[in-house]
């Protein structure tokens, strides 16, 4: 669909590279297959974002021409916000470097963006074609409970790496921005257990249930109380027989 309405602008055979986890590979998605990927024969289905040239573009989020591919050859980065998505690889019908065409390449990376954003959390494909390898379930349900990575504006810039990415389990973050404020939260519960994820989270979820200022004012007057809100007990093991 996006080479189809693309070409009408003179941008031709449009590829989607989005980012794995951890931002170390650029992986082709298609929209064909489990996984939206499937092996494409003319096209590399993955990309190493350290060394290349549609890594750099990823990196310094500029939009990069590519010498010696025959035609005019892009690379356009795709960011929601400051959080980077992946590159676009578009072909132009003008020479390469001829700049004319790079706004119009920043409205068709921001379309797709908008569309991969608003259509992923329906899926199960776009999160099979960012990782590659399997995810352990604590890390499954905590990197669905946690922001986006990195969050901009004209005051503040907040950017979160959580490794090892395919088995945190006790280690979150979060944020929220408020009044001109940015309060910010590093949890690390011991363990990488779904035991240790439920107490990240559950910690995370402390502030935001004080937020009211009626629940605030009552958290300083009584904290004990308040903080039995948090409390979690780790289950004892069970032997098995």
């Amino acid at each position: 669909m996006v080479r189809e309405h693309a070409g009408r602008a003179g941008l031709n055979d449009v590829l989607i590279y989005v980012a794995d986890l951890q931002e170390e590979r650029l992986r082709l998605l298609t929209g064909r297959g489990l996984d939206a990927g499937r092996e494409s024969v003319s096209h590399p289905d993955e990309l190493m974002v350290d060394g290349t040239l549609p890594g750099r573009a990823y990196e310094t989020i500029k939009e990069l021409p590519e010498a010696g591919a025959g035609a005019g050859r892009w690379w356009v980065p795709m960011l929601d916000g400051a959080e980077r998505v992946g590159v676009l690889r578009i072909d132009t019908a003008v020479g390469a470097g001829d700049e004319s065409v790079v706004p119009v390449m920043r409205h068709l990376a921001t379309l797709v963006t908008m569309l991969l954003i608003e259509k992923r959390p329906h899926s199960d494909s776009y999160a099979r074609r960012i990782r590659i390898r399997p995810m352990n379930v604590a890390a499954e349900m905590q990197w669905n409970l946690m922001p986006p990575r990195a969050f901009t504006n004209t005051s503040v810039t907040v950017s979160a790496v959580v490794e090892p990415a395919y088995e945190v389990g006790g280690d979150a973050f979060d944020y929220a921005l408020a009044d001109g404020t940015i309060h910010l939260g590093i949890f690390d519960a011991m363990g990488h257990d779904i035991a240790a994820g439920l107490a990240a989270n559950l910690a995370g979820g402390g502030p935001k249930w004080c937020c009211c200022p009626r629940r605030a004012c009552q958290w300083r007057r009584s904290p004990r109380k308040h903080r039995r809100v948090l409390r979690f007990d780790r289950p004892r093991r069970q032997g098995c027989s």
